[in-house]
């Protein structure tokens, strides 16, 4: 089924942004090797629905924002899928300008791959708007600029021409708005700087979770097209973008990604047996099943509340048991349903505050884990009780970080654990 713009619309482009093609989701191989082929595939897929959705809806031009792959990879796949993408744009006259980010920096990529003749690649300082026109004849002007190396420090926002351009303007930018939210801090400016820039649309890339940080004028994170962790979690697509007559602009979020990260909470306070729980969480899972389709998921349960039965879940490793029977349940779906792990976040129907008070060596042993200082840097620094783990090198290659509400988790977690063990030194 083709689309076509609205009878209002005089343009119509899609922003999109961090493809990162190929990217290796590590660790999930190892958790369920059956699920490694499907995750693969993903980023490659997500690309590929993009290209579909520009084709399908005939849109005059794709704006690309950035890391369309991991250049540190050397994936000599992802290149290739990259380029054939564009060539298939090609043969349908669509356009398409690009910037590249830290994950593929221009002087590195300019070396590694010759773009189609439809693509327009911005150096790191453009002088001059690029002037083109819409199929029904509007008026447009692009202006954007790549990262250099990886680590770009300047305000690309600030290197905008001064001149004027013809039109409707766009600037395309791999950059950090305002804070980053934990994202590496590349090419930082804030959002008074894009008000002041002369754009009509800012198409940004960098932050993989789409975001609209200016309505006057529009300056949008499109986010990623392909979820990777469960810190992606949710719909992951790009926006279609169309034009009146008069400039005035309307964003269309569309999917594209093949698989969904989801953490689900079940409350085990009115829960009594392991059997229960079990019955609970594939009720659960099914739902979150129907609810992603077409896509696949990748799921992770936390269990929260207070709970009756909490010495079961410590016993003969039964979240991996459970974990391993959920996931049978679900064998052979298509498309792919993992179910990566079971937390335990909930707490035992035991006064902790009345137990502490006890004058036993467990109490002793509660008491002490209240006067630990909550700062996560202390916990996984050289002296902290997790520094043997975080300093190990493989473990370091997660990218793993804990903030205070984590470090809070770890020490309850800790609590509750030791009760456990100290109260039951037999299991």
């Amino acid at each position: 089924m083709a689309y076509f713009m609205t009878e209002s619309a005089h343009l119509s482009f899609i922003h999109a942004a961090d493809f990162h093609l190929g990217s290796p989701f590590k660790g999930i191989g190892r958790l369920a090797p059956h699920a490694a082929s499907f995750l693969a595939e993903a980023t490659y897929k997500a690309f590929d629905n993009l290209i579909n959705e520009a084709v399908e809806r005939n849109v005059d031009f794709v704006l690309c924002a950035g890391d369309l792959l991991d250049l540190e990879d050397r994936n000599l796949r992802a290149l290739l899928h990259l380029r054939r993408g564009f060539k298939r744009l090609q043969e349908h006259g669509i356009r398409v300008y690009v910037v590249h980010g830290n994950h593929d920096p221009y002087e590195i990529m300019s070396k590694s791959v010759e773009f189609p003749e439809n693509v327009f690649v911005f150096p790191p300082r453009q002088e001059e708007w690029i002037q083109t026109f819409g199929r029904n004849g509007m008026p447009v002007s692009i202006w954007g600029a790549s990262f250099k190396k990886k680590a770009e420090k300047r305000n690309l926002v600030r290197l905008v021409p001064a001149l004027s351009a013809e039109g409707y303007k766009i600037g395309l930018l791999h950059c950090t708005v305002g804070s980053g939210g934990g994202h590496d801090p590349y090419a930082p400016c804030q959002v008074s700087d894009l008000r002041a820039g002369r754009c009509d649309y800012w198409a940004l890339g960098h932050i993989h979770k789409k975001n609209v940080v200016s309505s006057q004028p529009l300056a949008v994170y499109s986010g990623n097209i392909q979820g990777r962790s469960f810190k992606e979690q949710g719909p992951r697509g790009c926006f279609v973008v169309e034009v009146r007559e008069d400039a005035e602009s309307s964003c269309t979020f569309f999917e594209t990604c093949v698989v969904k990260w989801h953490e689900e909470s079940v409350d085990v306070s009115h829960i009594s047996t392991l059997a229960e729980l079990m019955d609970k969480m594939y009720e659960r899972v099914n739902g979150l099943r129907a609810a992603s389709e077409p896509c696949g998921l990748i799921c992770r349960i936390r269990l929260e509340g207070i709970c009756s039965f909490h010495e079961s879940i410590y016993a003969n490793d039964s979240l991996d048991q459970l974990t391993e029977e959920l996931n049978a349940c679900f064998d052979n779906q298509s498309p792919l349903l993992l179910v990566a792990g079971i937390e335990n976040h909930s707490i035992p129907a035991t006064d902790m505050e009345k137990r502490k008070k006890a004058g036993d060596l467990v109490s002793y042993v509660l008491r002490e884990a209240d006067r630990l200082e909550i700062d996560p840097n202390k916990l996984t620094g050289s002296e902290g009780p997790l520094a043997q783990l975080f300093q190990n090198r493989r473990f370091a290659k997660f990218g793993i970080a804990l903030d205070e509400d984590d470090a809070k988790q770890i020490v309850l977690a800790a609590q509750h654990l030791l009760l456990h063990l100290l109260e039951h030194p037999d299991k």
